[in-house]
């Protein structure tokens, strides 16, 4: 009888884990996007920084996380595949207009990469001014995506 209640408990404990496990583990395009904004993230941020400190900007340094952001936006829309009921478990802040205003998303990726692409152009300048006033506008491409797309 004791090996039975073992035998049980050992089934229903990796029966427990399994689903544990498939709930909290996102799908590979939800791991991708939240990676790949990560990683936007980090470049944008040390962009940030440089611009608000006082002085000349390192545009070596600049131009370097000016040429990432570039190359990231046009991966953005593999991020995004239409949901699936795999995908339905995962936790995101990725908000549904996404996919019922395709068109609009598509729209704010394409703005992002325009802006993000002239970024690239100011900090190849070294113009100080125009690096700073071009990063203000690629934030402000991000800002109005996130407050129409990103859920809340």
């Amino acid at each position: 009888m004791r090996r039975q209640h073992w035998i049980l408990a050992t089934v229903v404990s990796a029966c427990l884990t399994t689903v544990s496990l498939a709930q909290t583990r996102p799908d590979p395009a939800v791991r991708y996007r939240q990676g790949l904004m990560a990683v936007m993230g980090w470049n944008f941020d040390l962009l940030g920084a440089a611009v608000r400190r006082s002085g000349a900007l390192d545009a070596k340094e600049f131009t370097l996380h000016a040429e990432r952001l570039a190359a990231f936006g046009p991966q953005m829309l593999e991020g995004f595949p239409k949901p699936t009921d795999a995908g339905k478990g995962a936790v995101t802040d990725a908000g549904p207009e996404i996919w019922s205003d395709a068109a609009g998303f598509q729209a704010k990726i394409d703005e992002y990469i325009a802006e993000s692409k002239k970024l690239v152009e100011a900090a190849k300048s070294g113009d100080d001014a125009q690096m700073r006033a071009q990063y203000r506008k690629v934030s402000d491409s991000c800002r109005t995506c996130h407050d129409k797309f990103k859920a809340d």
